[in-house]
């Protein structure tokens, strides 16, 4: 703490909305498959852990991955848009609502996300 004329202030603190941009991780991706097949493969990524939300018409999924020692879950939203016979994701990451955050959040995230990525790529 310190004194500024009659007003003592105290050490600032970064606005809550601020630090979760920083910590949620976006990625945008042109692919040369179309929309349908690329949303298909991204169901068969998101098979592997605990999907809270689908729209097949709108091509938007959403799901959470488990929790671990080191962790207590992501949450992954995808967007597949029609791009021409071509399609475009936009992949975010982000921790769960609600769980206490970390200086390696961010991070984490960032793995996470070319995680999917290259999984799904494996699976187009």
């Amino acid at each position: 703490m310190f004194q500024l004329g009659n007003a003592v202030r105290g050490p600032r603190a970064r606005p809550a909305a601020s630090v979760e941009r920083m910590l949620t991780k976006t990625f945008a991706e042109d692919l040369p498959q179309s929309a349908d097949c690329v949303f298909a493969a991204l169901e068969a990524v998101a098979g592997e852990h605990t999907v809270t939300a689908r729209d097949p018409e709108a091509r938007t999924l959403e799901f959470r991955t488990a929790r671990s020692l080191f962790s207590w879950g992501h949450v992954v939203t995808a967007h597949v848009r029609i791009r021409g016979r071509q399609s475009s994701l936009c992949l975010t990451v982000s921790g769960v609502p609600g769980a206490p955050q970390a200086l390696l959040d961010g991070k984490k995230n960032r793995s996470l996300g070319r995680k999917v990525l290259t999984a799904l790529h494996a699976a187009l």
